[in-house]
């Protein structure tokens, strides 16, 4: 952490801590100021496989909506201070009018416990809840206390609605576009060539395409395992010519669709002979089949885009 950052942000510390009127009861509030600026702190980063929008919290740090790939389409919120949470604690969710606007009341939206060395995290539920709080205009408060650094003052982080609204919608846009699938459902594929041929079946192929799609947004995949069979044929030595002219024939395909051959590697099987008229209509079906695996490199992977993610926040309150 660079100690340039830390000095602005004890500055601010300090400077809050001074001008609260009443020590009792003083906060440390990180919120956006009523001009153009606040307008430019939303962001948006889309691809198939994330939507992520963020807010950028003057002189505290960030936070993340993140909403991912598959059939579940995860939301979830993590914040990213630039200071560490110190000491175990409790951070609530509290949707309010902004000072500029009249009318309403505050709302409890959920809360965590905080742990020390640990970022604030929401599941989807209470992400939800914040996101259509600030959609109706309504800044949302992230209250808790830092009883090493700030000797129990309560700080808190503010949301604000200025310049949510394009960012928003720019996000909601982007989950359309997610895969509905992530690495689990594509890591191993399974493939069935027509009996006797090289041309797979129109279910493979819809798996290589989504498997290549896949591959081209991940960038920690660096090898491509495929696996060829074939015992249709009279003889093993025709079945391993087949089983390399299908390993070949998926090469192509991968590399055809602008992956790195070098990625690629092939292993051509077949078994001892097998009378194809020996074979029932399912075996010999079965029989003729590829397995492609993907590998991924553990230092590039992302683990977030994947673990399961706990309704964080949620149990606790029932707007």
């Amino acid at each position: 952490m660079r100690s340039s950052r830390m000095i602005s942000w004890a500055g601010t510390l300090a400077a809050a801590v001074i001008m609260a009127a009443l020590p009792a009861s003083a906060q440390v509030r990180f919120e956006a100021p009523l001009d153009q600026s606040a307008h430019q702190l939303w962001s948006v980063q889309s691809s198939p496989i994330s939507c992520v929008l963020s807010y950028a919290f003057p002189e505290y740090g960030r936070a993340d909506f993140t909403l991912l790939s598959g059939a579940q389409r995860q939301l979830s919120l993590e914040l990213f201070p630039m200071i560490d949470i110190s000491t175990d604690s409790q951070m609530r969710v509290l949707s309010a009018p902004p000072a500029w606007k009249y009318g309403g009341e505050e709302q409890e939206l959920g809360r965590i416990k905080l742990y020390n060395g640990f970022n604030p995290f929401f599941g989807q539920t209470v992400s939800w809840r914040i996101l259509s709080a600030l959609a109706r205009g309504n800044q949302v408060m992230l209250p808790f206390t830092d009883t090493k650094r700030l000797e129990g003052e309560t700080v808190v982080p503010v949301l604000s609605p200025l310049g949510f609204t394009k960012p928003f919608d720019e996000f909601m846009r982007c989950q359309h576009g997610l895969l509905d699938y992530g690495f689990q459902d594509v890591q191993m594929a399974a493939l069935h060539f027509v009996p006797g041929e090289t041309t797979l079946t129109p279910e493979a192929m819809n798996t290589v395409r989504r498997q290549i799609a896949y591959i081209k947004l991940d960038e920690a995949i660096n090898r491509i395992a495929v696996r060829t069979f074939a015992f249709e044929r009279q003889s093993r030595d025709e079945n391993l010519e087949l089983a390399k002219q299908r390993a070949a024939v998926l090469r192509k395909l991968y590399t055809d669709a602008g992956i790195d051959a070098s990625m690629i590697t092939e292993e051509a099987m077949a078994d001892r002979q097998l009378r194809s008229d020996d074979l029932t209509q399912a075996q010999r079906y079965n029989a003729a089949r590829a397995v492609v695996e993907l590998s991924r490199d553990p230092y590039k992977i992302n683990r977030a885009l994947e673990l399961p993610v706990p309704d964080a926040g949620a149990e606790h309150v029932n707007p």
